[in-house]
């Protein structure tokens, strides 16, 4: 789950993202089921996330406002997220 704003690139394009609707987005995130993860980085000076999944698929996150900060929260491990511009991991 993300908790944030986010979208889904290909190599060259935005497939699908988080203000497109739950149809669309839904149609796309079925298509990522069996896919790897394949590296996960931070980039920028105030750090998103960067998931890379086998098949040339991207998801970034993104924040568009002061106060918001992102995090992914997984199944059964805990959580990464940014809090107040530093990268943080949650054990669970």
């Amino acid at each position: 789950m993300f908790d944030c704003r986010w979208h889904l690139e290909a190599k060259s394009s935005i497939i699908v993202g988080s203000l497109n609707g739950y149809r669309a987005i839904d149609n796309h995130i079925k298509k990522l089921i069996g896919k790897s993860v394949k590296n996960i980085s931070f980039v920028g000076r105030i750090p998103e996330m960067l998931v890379q999944l086998n098949g040339n698929r991207w998801v970034l996150s993104f924040t568009s406002y002061k106060a918001e900060d992102w995090g992914i929260i997984f199944h059964d491990k805990g959580s990464i997220g940014r809090k107040r511009g530093r990268v943080v991991y949650v054990n669970r």
